[in-house]
């Protein structure tokens, strides 16, 4: 049996490219199966937490041809989100051209995400799986907890100690993203808001997101011991999936150690007009965004508690041909900007052009790209895990 954290065997760490084997963590790095630090410029793909089922654009080319595209462009690694709805047997994708993608036929969601990290681990690529939303709908109320109505907690768990099974051994997901931007919703009558402390009083419904995430973490470890569990920010007066700072006065420990890291959540005022955008409400504006990075993850990384990576962030990036697109523009640069001096790995919301906020890397033809959007992104790209 194979001791975590055990440099393999059959090569060494020259002959091995950067990024191979399981990663860790050590001190606010992350690490190859080598010990050598590795970084990365990724892409959330999406659609396996939508209607679909599946990942967008296969009704437009073939999987191997996106996954070809996201490589040669410097992109290894895949941020994938999923809804629970999607890992059910009976749950089959929409809108795939069969004839684009012969050998998805007949598969159920599941199987074509099994194909499509196959195809990702064939071009080097990493992937980190996302629990994104319980259903294949948008914008239920109460997905920001780890259940719901018809979703009890012990379900959350049960997923994704089946995906720990099923992917262990498996060198290219590399990590659980548990939860997508757990928040509070004014519509979720009857649960109110979730928050994080230490242990000590049952509730009921739970409302202890340190609680949930400590049996989650310890349920997957104990079936794989070779993922990172990446804590995503809460809500708490910034961003959903922003705010880390409140995770670290209860930090979590795991049973295997060296395999914690965190991930935050930032957009510009195209997503929402936040006061801290407006110079008239904060006259420091634009300078006042390196200190509010800083302050709500940033420091993570800096003070070397773990390894902090950019989940999401994206932008239309228009022309600064109005007030609102120039401040869009600002935001959006300042915070590749101070990434860049932060050396974070990050994975960009999206590769295909369905936001409505942000769009993503590819234009609405689904061929051709945001070349202006991969020039500001040059500065942080890391496609070789370096």
């Amino acid at each position: 049996m194979a001791l975590v954290g055990r440099r393999p065997r059959s090569a060494s760490p020259l002959a091995a490219p950067l990024g191979s084997g399981f990663w860790s963590v050590k001190g606010n790095q992350f690490v190859d199966a080598y010990g050598r630090v590795v970084r990365f410029s990724g892409l959330m793909w999406s659609g396996f937490e939508s209607d679909v089922a599946v990942v967008q654009g296969l009704w437009a080319r073939s999987y191997d041809s996106h996954l070809d595209q996201m490589r040669k462009l410097g992109f290894n690694t895949i941020r994938l989100p999923f809804a629970g709805d999607a890992l059910e047997p009976s749950c089959y994708p929409k809108s795939i051209d069969y004839g684009k993608n012969p050998d998805l036929q007949g598969l159920n969601s599941l199987q074509v995400m099994d194909k499509i990290i196959a195809a990702a681990g064939k071009r080097g690529m990493k992937v980190i799986l996302d629990y994104h939303q319980h259903h294949l709908l948008l914008n239920i109320p109460t997905e920001g907890l780890w259940y719901d109505p018809t979703t009890p907690p012990r379900k959350w768990v049960q997923r994704w100690v089946m995906l720990a099974k099923r992917y262990r051994g498996n060198p290219t997901v590399i990590g659980a993203d548990l939860l997508n931007e757990p928040h509070f919703n004014g519509n979720t009558a009857p649960f109110p808001s979730p928050y994080w402390d230490v242990e000590g009083k049952y509730e009921n419904p739970p409302l202890n997101f340190r609680t949930a995430t400590k049996i989650v973490a310890a349920a997957i470890q104990r079936v794989n011991k070779d993922w990172i569990i990446f804590l995503e920010g809460m809500h708490n007066d910034y961003w959903w999936g922003g705010n880390c700072r409140v995770l670290m006065k209860a930090p979590l420990r795991l049973s295997v150690p060296n395999k914690l890291a965190y991930t935050a959540h930032e957009y510009g005022p195209f997503v929402y007009f936040q006061k801290f955008f407006n110079k008239s409400v904060t006259p420091s504006f634009p300078n006042n965004l390196p200190g509010l990075y800083n302050h709500h993850w940033g420091f993570i990384q800096k003070k070397g508690y773990a390894p902090v990576w950019v989940g999401e962030f994206g932008s239309k990036f228009p022309p600064p041909d109005s007030e609102l697109n120039r401040v869009e523009r600002t935001v959006f640069l300042a915070l590749i900007n101070y990434m860049k001096r932060l050396k974070v790995s990050w994975t960009f919301a999206f590769w295909g052009p369905l936001s409505k906020d942000t769009g993503g890397i590819l234009n609405d033809d689904w061929n051709s790209v945001r070349q202006d959007k991969l020039d500001a992104l040059k500065p942080i790209m890391y496609p070789n895990f370096a």
